[in-house]
């Protein structure tokens, strides 16, 4: 016999309730850091995500 099948339409609109759902975040860029010279990083002054200026 037929399959049951049931359709919804879809359309743009607002989200009135908020949505719970499992995923990821990815950044847009990395990049990895390397020293001038050898040496041991022994502290940093900055907050993982915060920004660094030269100097």
């Amino acid at each position: 016999g037929a399959m049951s099948v049931v359709g919804q339409v879809v359309r743009t609109g607002l989200i009135s309730e908020p949505l719970q759902l499992p995923g990821a975040l990815l950044p847009m860029e990395e990049t990895e850091l390397h020293a001038e010279v050898s040496g041991r990083v022994v502290g940093l002054s900055i907050e993982e995500g915060g920004t660094a200026k030269k100097g």
